[in-house]
């Protein structure tokens, strides 16, 4: 029997985002949460919604996403991460450009991480039933996955995504990217995927997939996500999970889905882009179903 894992990440960062969560944790198309608990005005609707979830479907895991990547770099012990500013850029680019050129404090790292595993702790009175990174922070550099692991000993992700080459250039077609970004992944630029992963997925499924394989081997669940984030049909989505399935038997997708409201308001996370994800999923059980694909929690067992 073949095995899913739906997970869906940035629980925490808008009510818009949550709704969703809560409409696929519901339907049982969302097997797994991550929550993001570094923004306190968030934390009585993140504590409502795991309540309700414990209530209703008890099963569905709930576990850390782990935040180095939002400004102030450290948001729950407020000590800075980097060693010295890189500029202009994006939290997310400028984080992850600092990690490969070593610029990074690990003693407030470690701190960072212990500080917002507490966090976690303190809201739900449970540990977490498994951690990832928001934008994948957590592999950033060995060192951060290694202390990580010193911390925290359960179900870790590790994106390690990969797609066959006519998947590459479908996702190439669909995004109208003229370069030839096959020729880099023999070069091993991460600097340069890095200063990009903004600009093409290409650039962070490179960066992923390089960083991954600088991690101390580690037992993971094959993953899929990052790259279904930009192209989010129902058709690519189905091709990535029957692709992915021929090689294991228990597999994590990464999902963000969300609500639409078309109204005025303060964050860009509402967007029809996360309501069509969230029915992709609602649709994906008749395909599941039909396949014998079970959805699972971090632990395998079926949702209730």
């Amino acid at each position: 029997m073949k095995k899913l894992v739906v997970n869906a990440d940035d629980v925490g960062i808008d009510w818009d985002r949550d709704i969703g969560i809560g409409i696929g944790v519901w339907f049982r198309a969302i097997s797994s949460i991550s929550v993001v608990v570094t923004n306190p005005a968030s934390h009585s609707r993140i504590q409502r919604l795991a309540r309700w979830i414990r209530k209703f479907r008890p099963r569905v895991s709930i576990g850390l996403h782990l935040n180095l990547t939002d400004e102030p770099f450290c948001t729950c012990t407020l000590e800075s991460i980097l060693e010295r500013e890189i500029g202009f850029d994006h939290p997310k680019v400028a984080f992850w450009k600092s990690a490969i050129q070593q610029n990074i404090n690990l003693s407030n790292i470690s701190r960072e991480i212990s500080a917002q595993l507490q966090q976690f702790q303190r809201l739900f009175s449970f540990q977490p039933t498994h951690l990832d990174g928001h934008n994948h922070c957590h592999i950033a550099h060995p060192l951060i996955f290694q202390e990580i692991c010193t911390q925290y000993n359960s179900h870790i992700r590790i994106p390690n995504e990969s797609l066959l080459k006519e998947n590459l250039q479908t996702l190439l077609s669909n995004l109208e990217l003229e370069k030839d970004y096959f020729s880099c992944e023999g070069k091993q630029n991460p600097l340069l995927w890095a200063h990009t992963m903004r600009e093409s997925p290409i650039s962070d499924l490179l960066l992923y997939r390089y960083s991954s394989s600088l991690l101390s081997p580690i037992s993971a669940k094959k993953f899929i996500g990052s790259i279904y984030g930009h192209i989010r049909t129902y058709s690519f989505l189905k091709k990535n999970l029957q692709q992915s399935f021929e090689s294991t038997d228990i597999l994590e997708l990464m999902v963000h889905p969300g609500f639409y409201f078309p109204v005025p308001h303060s964050t860009w996370f509402s967007n029809k882009e996360r309501l069509q994800e969230l029915w992709n999923l609602v649709r994906l059980q008749r395909y599941l179903k039909k396949q014998h694909i079970k959805i699972v929690n971090q632990d395998g067992l079926e949702i209730d």
